[in-house]
């Protein structure tokens, strides 16, 4: 039912919009809305790979020039040592303000101001189909494919929500455990565990409520 929709949500568009500036037909408001309307009744949510990325932190600037650096000094070390000395390492930079912190912080107010100069004239190929968004899936979209089953559907947000799970609970213990880490730093290392954590251990977390 949901392709027979769609494609006839197509068929008249293309027979509705012969001239030449399709594009822009396309992405009318009137076009998008009823596009939409389709798609949020099939629970569709799209992923646009033309919006813009999010401005990085210059922790995370700081990481990606740094970590491979680490590598090659510390070949022994695991990720998660690695980790934790890039955090150390980072921490005391900011104390006694190396001008290297500066640069990265600068990095990033510059990455963030490209983000809102890009979106003041990004144009989404969907409108937004949920107006309200779970707190803590703000920031995660997620490609549907029509073709995929319910029943995958149900088990990636159940991925989704033992990560989230595992994250909250052991955020505040890992700033003790951890107190040269900053925030960012605090959640790649808990993402660096759950990676490598068995499934079984990931189930736990899945169906604790």
């Amino acid at each position: 039912m949901f392709l027979e929709n769609l494609s006839q949500f197509v068929v008249e568009f293309i027979q509705n919009n012969k001239n030449p500036n399709v594009s822009e037909a396309w992405c009318n408001k009137k076009n998008q809305e009823a596009l939409c309307k389709i798609l949020k009744k099939n629970n569709i949510i799209v992923k646009d790979p033309n919006k813009p990325k999010r401005g990085k932190s210059g922790y995370l600037y700081f990481c990606a020039e740094y970590r491979e650096k680490m590598k090659a000094e510390n070949p022994d070390l695991t990720v998660k040592e690695i980790v934790s000395k890039l955090g150390i390492l980072w921490k005391q930079m900011k104390t006694s303000k190396n001008p290297e912190v500066k640069r990265f912080e600068q990095m990033s107010i510059d990455d963030r101001n490209r983000y809102k100069s890009e979106m003041n004239t990004y144009v989404p190929i969907l409108r937004k189909l949920n107006k309200k968004e779970k707190k803590n899936k703000k920031d995660i979209e997620t490609i549907v494919d029509d073709s995929e089953t319910e029943k995958h559907k149900k088990s990636r947000k159940k991925e989704d929500d033992g990560y989230n799970k595992y994250v909250r609970s052991k955020k505040n213990k890992t700033k003790k455990t951890h107190p040269e880490l900053d925030s960012d730093g605090i959640i790649e290392y808990l993402k660096q565990k759950w990676c490598k954590f068995p499934q079984d251990k990931k189930d736990r977390y899945k169906n604790k409520k």
